[in-house]
């Protein structure tokens, strides 16, 4: 498996096959822990799961979907 982080360390793509432009390799988790890496992979760094980092992940991408569904609502 292949990542690619961003500036704070943090996992912002993935590949379970293939490969990536400038990704790392990584060992791939296992099918438990997959599914969990698959929904939450943005708050993930290198040395596993960050639970803060999850919500505050959660939070921006619930405030893009605001801004999406005001631009497509609002102002067609």
């Amino acid at each position: 498996m292949q990542v690619k982080l961003n500036e704070q360390g943090y996992i912002t793509s993935y590949a379970l096959i293939g490969n990536l432009t400038d990704g790392i390799d990584i060992p791939t988790p296992k099918n438990e822990e997959l599914e969990h890496f698959k929904k939450n992979f943005k708050a993930y760094t290198l040395n596993g799961f960050d639970a803060n980092y999850a919500e505050t992940v959660q939070k921006q991408e619930l405030q893009e979907q605001y801004r999406q569904r005001r631009e497509k609502e609002c102002f067609p």
